[in-house]
């Protein structure tokens, strides 16, 4: 039997609860506001994980009462601010450097991979996907993120992430799943003091029929809550990923399940059973890991965590109003707030989504109002890849203008050349600015920085 690291740590002396720096000298990316007394708990300082960078068990974030708290849910509050990589793991056409041609019309990520295999074999899908990723998140990006004050990275991906059979990464030897991309990324932010939300933004067969799970559906396909295979083979990845980073401390939290509504449907009973099934895989492993349950869209679209259990968790809210005029901008987020805070659910709360579009106003309205609240917050996102400066604006702090990948045109030499321009680096790349000339980053700085 597992002895839980909370009678373990209870055992240890009287822990403080002073506010302090999340790592010493990386205080910048951490946050604030906690009061007691008390002497400092003994833990250890060893990493329990490797490449955990200069996280220490004293980082591993658990859930006590409506704050994060290190130190196993033990020691000073942590409030995480950051952003998503969003189109990095999973292509949304709107987003990234690809375009369907008027034979295939919009793309999802699963069409993209079935194309190239068609076209060019296994052996060079899985180096064009390669290639697209190298180019699209790179170290400098890392710093970028770190530059901004930020201690939050939360990573979409999907099923075809880890599990071979999809053509999205090499087979290894001896494992079901290949985490290696997962590992790389989390060791790269754990190196730069910022941690990862595991976000599974695709189920098998998708659970939402929505382009950015991966693949998209008609509402009459989108059967995944009443698919026994689909909901099993996920479960049972969330279980391999629970033994595969359990006591990683670089590691926020699981992110269950992305935007579970069937086709932007509002989560109930349904969602959540299959939610509570999802707990019992996870916590037969891990006692310890945060778990994050998502609401499509409100309060009222989650439950009470007492009516299953639920403990050590973290409840996620989207919110895009769909207008950058302030009135109507500020409108929405007044009345997400109020119906989430209306619940009084008594966990953490966090805005995994959300954006302001090209108004600034808009932005200082919404980031002022998530730290006041002591909300945790991540953007959508870090980067876009724009026709122009004026097409979707604000939905990337970093952009790029790359031409777009036609799939099933394209040689592979013309895609590798068109990706290359997604790099960060590459001559053209804006940092978002708004009328003024200000930029997003400057802008997302002032709030996430301690």
């Amino acid at each position: 039997m597992r002895f839980s690291r909370r009678i373990l740590l209870a055992g240890l002396g009287g822990i403080s609860l002073l506010s302090c720096s999340l790592h010493g000298a990386a205080s910048a990316s951490t946050s604030l506001v906690s009061s007691g007394g008390g002497t400092s708990s003994s833990v250890s300082k060893v990493p329990l994980f490797t490449d955990s960078g200069i996280f220490t068990e004293k980082d591993y974030l658990k859930a006590s009462g409506e704050n994060l708290r290190n130190n196993y849910g033990f020691g000073d509050v942590v409030i995480l601010r950051g952003t998503n990589i969003g189109g990095y793991l999973v292509v949304e056409q709107w987003m990234t450097a690809v375009k369907g041609s008027a034979a295939t019309g919009y793309l999802d990520h699963k069409t993209i991979t079935n194309l190239f295999l068609q076209r060019f074999g296994e052996e060079k899908t899985l180096d064009l996907w390669a290639f697209y990723r190298d180019n699209y998140f790179t170290d400098q990006d890392f710093d970028a993120i770190k530059a901004m004050g930020m201690n939050l990275i939360r990573l979409p991906f999907t099923y075809m992430t880890l599990d071979p059979a999809y053509h999205n990464v090499p087979r290894v030897s001896g494992q079901e799943f290949n985490y290696s991309l997962l590992d790389s990324f989390i060791a790269k932010a754990a190196r730069r003091g910022i941690y990862t939300i595991l976000d599974l933004h695709g189920a098998y067969g998708s659970q939402n029929g929505q382009d950015h799970s991966g693949e998209s559906l008609s509402r009459n396909q989108v059967d995944f809550y009443s698919n026994e295979e689909k909901m099993s083979k996920t479960i049972h990845l969330w279980a391999s990923l629970t033994e595969h980073y359990k006591d990683n401390p670089a590691i926020a939290g699981f992110d269950l399940l992305n935007e579970p509504g069937e086709k932007a449907e509002a989560t109930t009973f349904r969602h959540w059973a299959f939610y509570d099934r999802l707990n019992d895989a996870v916590r037969a492993i891990d006692e310890d890991r945060l778990l994050i349950y998502e609401s499509c869209w409100d309060g009222k679209n989650l439950p009470s965590p007492k009516l299953y259990g639920w403990n050590n968790c973290m409840y996620s809210f989207h919110n895009y109003s769909g207008s950058s005029d302030y009135d109507e901008n500020a409108a929405s987020y007044s009345a997400k707030f109020a119906g989430v805070e209306e619940q009084g659910f008594g966990v953490p709360l966090f805005m995994g989504e959300f954006n302001c579009y090209g108004n600034k106003a808009c932005w200082i309205d919404v980031l002022g109002r998530l730290r006041s609240k002591g909300w945790n917050f991540a953007s959508w996102t870090y980067k876009i890849n724009l026709d122009s400066p004026s097409s979707y604006p604000g939905w990337g702090i970093i952009e790029t203008f790359a031409s777009p990948v036609v799939p099933d045109e394209d040689d592979e030499a013309t895609i590798k050349r068109k990706w290359y321009q997604i790099d960060s680096a590459y001559d053209g790349t804006l940092a978002m600015s708004f009328a003024d000339g200000a930029k997003l980053k400057d802008l997302m700085a002032v709030y996430c920085q301690n």
